[in-house]
Order: C-alpha cells, then structure tokens, then sequence
C-alpha cells in the first residue's frame, strides 16, 4: 500500500487490464488521487465564513 500511496502522490501510478483476447493489456489508464468530498465541503464552509465576515465588517 505505501508504494502505490508513493505513486499516486508522484504520478506514476497506472492500471492495465489484460484479457485473454489481449494479453498485452486492452485498457491503459493512469490513476490521480481525488479529494474526499468532505475536505472540499469544509473548504467551502470557511470560505463561506470570511465572506460573510468580509461583508459584515465592511457594513
């Protein structure tokens, strides 16, 4: 688990899926670490919050 966390974070992590009718590998694609839903949400809610302080100290 810690070498493929190592190649997430590094970009060098892909996944190749072989079948018997292509054993040399039919889908090819590259994996990228996606945010949790929850750390965009906090993200959202302070930036919500100095808005509305912004807006308030400045009436």
């Amino acid at each position: 688990e810690a070498a493929l966390s190592n190649g997430l974070a590094g970009g060098n992590a892909y996944l190749n899926i072989h079948t018997t009718a292509f054993p040399g590998g039919e889908i090819r694609g590259n994996l990228a670490p996606v945010p949790e839903p929850t750390t965009l949400g906090l993200i959202g809610l302070g930036l919500a919050g100095f808005g509305y302080a912004r807006k308030r100290v400045a009436a």
